[in-house]
């Protein structure tokens, strides 16, 4: 490992966009929105996130204790960092575990994050059907879940 004037170069690289020249780990909240309504009541918000250059891995929880006027398709918002300009460079975010969601059995939970934005749409995903918006009919007022998701950041 050789130290470059702003960073760190591995092996004998001396290329400045291979140096690591960020690292950073930290807390943020966060929130569920519906694209206009974001007033949901929340019994525990829990978000972390560590940045190694320009890969972010983001984890955390939410529990309700009250939808607000949530009524469309929901959104995370708030992500500690915006995604990556590339077109069409999506990240994928996993839903891991889950209590309170009015869903049929078989059908699953995820999401994604689209290029330039701070928040990760969800997903519902059903064999028959298809890919369709999470919405805040799906979630009971005290539901909860887990996630985590990574993505490229500029």
């Amino acid at each position: 490992v050789a130290r470059a004037t702003s960073g760190l170069l591995f092996n004998a690289d001396t290329a400045a966009a291979n140096t690591l020249d960020d690292y950073e780990e930290g807390t943020w909240t966060p929130v569920l929105s519906d694209g206009t309504n974001a007033d949901a009541t929340y019994t525990s918000q829990v978000g972390t996130y560590t940045k190694i250059g320009n890969k972010v891995h983001v984890q955390g929880r939410v529990q309700l204790s009250a939808l607000g006027t949530m009524s469309g398709a929901l959104k995370i918002s708030t992500l500690p960092f915006t995604s990556q300009g590339i077109t069409n460079n999506f990240s994928t975010i996993n839903i891991t575990y889950a209590l309170g969601f009015a869903v049929t059995a078989g059908n699953s939970v995820g999401g994604y994050i689209q290029n330039v934005a701070t928040n990760a749409h969800l997903r519902i995903w059903n064999v028959a059907t298809g890919d369709s918006g999470f919405t805040a009919a799906m979630l009971s007022a005290d539901g909860q879940f887990m996630f985590s998701a990574e993505y490229t950041t500029d």
